[in-house]
Formats: C-alpha cells, structure tokens, sequence
C-alpha cells in the first residue's frame, strides 16, 4: 500500500512528476491553510484583546456613571427636605403675620372705639390711614379676644393690661415685650 495517495493506490508509471506534484501541492496547500489558521488567531486575538479592553472601559464608564447618579440622587433628596423644610418655615410665618395682623387690628379698634373721638390733627388724620377697615375688624373679631379692655377702668391702669399681654405674647413665642408696648412703638 502506498502512502503517496490518499486512496492508498500506488502512483501510475511514468516519470514521477504526477507524484512530485501532488505532495508539492499538498505540502503548499498544507502551508496556506497554516499560514490562514495562525493568521486569523492572531487576528483574533487581537480583536479579543481590543474588545476585552473596550469591555473594561465600558464597565468602568459604566460604575462612574451609577457613582455619579447615586450622588445625585441623594442630593435631590437633600434638596427636597430642604425645600419642604423652607415652605413650612415660610408657611409658620405667614400664620404668625396673619395673627399678629388681626391681633392689632382687634387692639386698633378697641382704642379707636375707647377714644371714640375722630383724629384732631393732620398728622392723627394721616396716621388714620393706616386703621383697619370694617371687614378687617369683622375678620378680627372672630378670632378670640387677646386682650380685654374694660370700660371702668382709669387710662393710667394699663399697667395690668401689659402685663397680662405680656405673659400671653411669652406664650405665644413673641418678642417678650407686652403687646400694647409693641403696638405704641409701631404707631
């Protein structure tokens, strides 16, 4: 059996050349399909090395990327309590002004209708202006009394009258300073 071809028939008769060229080609043949193999496992290599390394930049890109919104996200929530925190400050102090404006107006006309006489000078006439309208002591009245005025009771005896809106404003969480005191200073 001969091993010069690959159905085990020997090589015809001749010169041999028929022989020669068959391994030639195979040998050629044998080192093409070498030179293809190692080639595209270089090749591939190559692009594997190129796509692991993209790989690993993205997944790096990938980990800043959530770090970064983790961050922000938790500053958002930081921002939202604060804001919620600012609009109930400014919620407080809308309720306090409101208060304190209807506490005065209550005490304005309660002077006014103590004194029960219309301003005599310019300057009283001018300061009129800022005495609350009708609807506002209406609004006013409906709030409880904060301070009792008491008809029988001599101009010079509002010493127990501020200290008794003295004591209610320290409730209150005000200033300390009794409220007819602050309503002189403010006129």
């Amino acid at each position: 059996m001969s091993h010069d071809r690959p159905d085990g028939r020997d090589a015809p008769p001749g010169d041999g050349t028929a022989r020669m060229t068959t391994v030639d080609d195979l040998r050629r043949r044998l080192d093409a399909v070498e030179r293809a193999v190692s080639d595209e496992g270089t090749a591939d290599q190559t692009a594997l090395a190129d796509t692991a390394e993209e790989a690993t930049e993205a997944i790096a890109e990938r980990r800043r990327v959530s770090a970064r919104l983790d961050d922000l996200d938790e500053r958002v929530a930081e921002l939202e309590s604060a804001t919620q925190a600012i609009r109930g400050y400014v919620g407080s102090i809308r309720s306090v002004n409101e208060r304190v404006e209807r506490r005065a107006d209550r005490a304005l006309a309660a002077v006014e209708r103590r004194r029960g006489a219309p301003p005599a000078s310019p300057d009283d006439a001018a300061a009129g202006a800022n005495v609350p309208s009708a609807a506002a002591v209406e609004r006013a009245r409906d709030d409880p009394p904060v301070l009792e005025f008491d008809a029988s009771r001599d101009a010079d005896a509002c010493g127990d009258a501020e200290e008794a809106a003295g004591a209610e404003a320290d409730d209150d969480g005000g200033s300390g300073a009794p409220l007819v005191a602050r309503l002189r200073d403010a006129l």
